[in-house]
C-alpha cells in the first residue's frame, strides 16, 4: 500500500492514490469522499477540482449532489471532460477532523437541467479487474494555489476538430450543422466557381448557407495547406488556431445549429474556430481524410476538386472580423488564401475525386495504409501549478449503487472517472 500523506479522503478500503474497485462488479457511479486533516494545524480556504467525463453533451449541464455548501461553478476543459469546482472559502478544517462531518460525503455530479445523468449506465453488470481500476479524477488545492493532493489529468485521447461531409444524410460521427442566415437584401451567397455540389455544403436562395459536419481524431499532413473546424479546447499540436466572426443577417435572423459545435458560438451572428494544418511537402498522403469528407482548402490537383464559396454578411453596420492577431504573419498569409474577405466571406472547399486515396489503399474508403500514424493530441495546459504532495493524499469512498456495465474494461474505467 502507498504511503498516506497528511490529508486523506476517507474511503472503503482503497486510497485515491492507488484507487481499486474491491469484488465482481463495479461499484463507484460518483465520487463520494470526505477530507480528513492529519496534520497539526487547521486547513482553510481551500478548493477541490473533481474532472468528471461526460458521455453526450447537452444544453443547461449544471452540478447536483452533496457539495457541503461550497461555491460550485463547471468549466469544459475538453471535447469529454468537464471540471467541477467546489470553492469552500469559508470552510476550516481543524487539525484531526474530517469535512464533511456526522458521516456524510461530498458527491458531486454533473447532471442536465432535468436532473439526468449524462452518461446513462449499461444494464448489464461486469467484473472489474481491482488492479486496473483508477480513479485520478480529484485535486486538492491551498489558498495559495498549492496542490494539496492529485495532479491534473487529461481524459481525451484525440484532439477533436470536424469536418466537411459530402452526404448530410449519411451517418457520421457528430452528425453536426451550422447554418448561418446571410444577407436577405439583394442576396449574393453562391458558389463562385467549381463543383456545384461541394462537400458539406449547402446554399438555400443566395440567403443562407448550412455547413455539414462529422467529428475527426487527427489531423494527418499532406502536400497543401487545409483548414478544420476546431471542435475541442485547443487545436491539435503544430496546427494554428483562427477565428471568423460572422456578423449576419440582423432582421429575422435564423442562425442554426445542431449538435456539440463547441468551442465554436452560434447567436445572432457566430463565432466559428478553425484549426490551420500546415502542408507537408514530404508527405505520402495524397488527401487528409476519407473520400466521403471535405475540407478547406485551396488546393487542385488531377484528383482534388476545388470550390470558391462567397457568403454575403450582413450589409448593414457589418462587424465581421478575423482573428487571432498573434498568429504569425506567414501562416496568416497562408490561412487567408483559404479563408478570406473583409466584410463578405470566402472559403475555399476541396474534395477527393480521384480513384484512390493512396497506392498502399486498396479499399477507395480507406484513405491511409495500416502504416500510416495518426497525430497524438497535444495535452490541455494544466490549469493548476506547483505540484507538492507533501500534505495531501486520498483514499475514496465507494457509492454503494453498483455500475451496469455492457461487459469491456473500457466501461469501468468510464464509471471511475465520471
Amino acid at each position: 500500500m502507498k504511503k498516506m500523506f497528511p490529508l486523506v479522503l476517507l474511503a472503503a478500503s482503497m486510497s485515491f492514490a492507488s484507487l481499486k474497485v474491491m469484488g465482481t462488479d463495479c461499484i463507484v457511479s460518483y465520487p463520494s469522499f470526505k477530507l480528513v486533516n492529519e496534520t497539526n494545524k487547521s486547513l482553510k480556504n481551500f478548493s477541490v477540482y473533481v474532472y468528471q467525463r461526460v458521455c453526450k453533451t447537452m444544453e443547461g449541464l449544471k452540478v447536483q449532489g452533496n457539495v457541503a455548501g461550497a461555491n460550485v461553478s463547471l468549466q469544459r476543459m475538453n471535447a469529454d471532460t468537464y471540471r467541477i469546482k467546489l470553492d469552500f472559502k469559508d470552510v476550516k478544517i481543524a487539525a484531526g477532523e474530517t469535512f464533511p462531518k456526522n458521516g456524510n460525503y461530498l458527491g458531486p455530479v454533473i447532471v442536465t437541467s432535468e436532473g439526468k445523468r449524462v452518461c446513462p449506465r449499461p444494464l448489464v453488470k461486469v467484473h472489474c479487474p481491482t488492479e486496473d481500476v483508477d480513479l485520478r479524477n480529484i485535486v486538492v488545492v491551498s489558498s495559495s494555489g498549492e496542490i494539496l493532493h492529485g495532479e491534473d489529468r487529461d481524459f481525451t485521447y484525440g484532439t477533436r476538430v470536424g469536418v466537411l461531409r459530402k452526404d448530410p444524410d449519411s451517418y457520421c460521427d457528430g452528425d453536426l450543422s451550422i447554418t448561418l442566415d446571410t444577407e436577405d437584401h439583394n442576396p449574393s451567397t453562391k458558389i463562385v466557381y467549381g463543383d456545384h455540389n461541394p462537400p458539406g455544403i449547402t446554399i438555400k436562395k443566395k440567403s443562407s448557407i448550412t455547413f455539414n459536419l462529422c467529428y475527426q481524431y487527427d489531423t494527418p499532413r499532406v502536400p497543401f495547406d487545409y483548414v478544420v473546424l476546431q471542435m475541442d479546447n485547443a487545436c491539435p499540436e503544430g496546427t494554428y488556431p483562427y477565428v471568423r466572426y460572422h456578423d449576419t443577417e440582423d432582421d429575422n435572423n435564423k442562425n442554426d445549429y445542431k449538435g456539440d459545435i463547441w468551442p465554436s458560438e452560434v447567436f445572432k451572428d457566430a463565432r466559428l474556430r478553425f484549426c490551420f494544418v500546415p502542408k507537408d511537402e514530404s508527405s505520402s498522403l495524397k488527401y487528409p481524410y476519407n473520400k466521403e469528407y471535405g475540407v478547406f482548402a485551396n488546393y487542385s490537383a488531377p484528383h482534388i476538386e476545388r470550390t470558391q464559396i462567397h457568403i454575403d454578411d450582413e450589409d448593414t453596420n457589418n462587424e465581421s472580423f478575423w482573428g487571432p492577431r498573434e498568429t504569425p504573419d506567414d501562416i496568416e498569409r497562408r490561412i487567408h488564401k483559404i479563408l478570406s474577405g473583409f466584410e463578405d466571406t470566402d472559403y475555399f472547399v476541396v474534395k477527393w475525386i480521384g480513384q484512390t486515396l493512396n497506392k498502399s489503399a486498396e479499399n477507395p474508403d480507406a484513405p491511409f495504409a495500416a502504416e500510416t500514424p495518426l497525430v497524438a493530441a497535444a495535452p490541455f495546459a494544466p490549469a493548476i501549478k506547483g505540484l507538492d504532495r507533501s500534505a495531501v493524499s486520498v483514499e475514496l469512498k465507494s457509492s454503494r449503487a453498483s455500475i451496469k456495465s455492457s461487459g469491456t474494461l473500457a466501461w469501468c474505467r468510464a464509471a471511475a472517472i465520471s
